[in-house]
């Protein structure tokens, strides 16, 4: 893990140089009230959907601790590896909108009518939601929302707090009916598991290279094409579809096309 940390040095080092040029920019646009180091924390968090990649890796580098049996049996027998792997999906899905709570700055909505209203709306979508989370984004001035979580009772929608302040409670409902069609349609099961997905791939382009003999920069190259595919396919494709799922229940779900758009 370490060795692979070195690695994506480079990486992250051009990224905050990036932004630490983006910062007066993003400042002066936004009129926020963000300092450097708020700034920079923000935009850290959007390395968090690595971290299941991450995990992977530390617990493969960790396999080595093992018993030689237990080991054996991992990487061995069929069944038996096939099982950890769930495991560690189920593991993952289960406890990373847990990660995103404490990652990002959180809290409850307050108790009143714009929470009952959205509760309301989050019954009548047929959707169950462990919380409303308030996303505090340390005066950036960013108006998002999303909803994290396949499992229901381990499912937040986050709503930024400048969302909150500058939209009439109508339009909140309205992005938030957005969220709860991205939960409705099962949106969120296949974000899930397109990571694992990819892994699969790189590991069926790594061994096809090998059967066919190929190794090195060429092998590599192979694996990548492979992801390359899959994430143009899923991210680019499918993405764009659910977006328009998500839309489509929140219009209805709101029940003012105006409203929504």
């Amino acid at each position: 893990v370490f060795f692979q940390l070195l690695l994506l040095a480079p990486f992250v080092l051009f990224m905050l140089a990036g932004w630490i040029m983006l910062f007066p920019f993003e400042q002066a646009a936004r009129n926020s009230d963000w300092s450097l180091g708020g700034f920079l924390r923000f935009k850290l968090t959007s390395f968090l959907p690595l971290f299941p990649l991450f995990f992977i890796s530390l617990l493969e580098d960790l396999a080595i601790l093992l018993p030689e049996a237990w080991r054996k049996a991992v990487y061995e027998d069929i069944l038996v590896g096939f099982c950890a792997q769930v495991f560690v999906v189920i593991f993952l899905v289960a406890g990373f909108p847990l990660i995103l709570r404490r990652a990002f700055s959180t809290s409850p909505l307050p108790t009143g009518a714009l929470r009952t209203r959205l509760e309301q709306l989050a019954a009548k979508a047929g959707v169950r939601v462990r919380d409303i989370l308030v996303w505090h984004t340390g005066g950036g001035k960013i108006t998002n929302a999303m909803v994290s979580g396949a499992f229901p009772s381990l499912r937040y929608i986050f709503i930024t707090d400048e969302l909150l302040r500058s939209f009439p409670e109508a339009e909140i409902e309205a992005v938030f009916g957005h969220e709860l069609g991205h939960a409705r349609h099962r949106h969120l099961i296949f974000y899930a598991i397109l990571p694992f997905f990819l892994l699969f791939l790189m590991t069926l382009g790594l061994a096809g290279a090998e059967a066919a003999h190929v190794t090195g920069a060429l092998g590599g190259l192979a694996a990548t094409l492979a992801i390359l595919a899959a994430g143009l396919i899923g991210f680019v494709f499918l993405s764009r579809a659910f977006e328009r799922q998500a839309d489509l229940f929140g219009a209805r779900l709101c029940g003012n096309t105006h409203t929504f758009v």
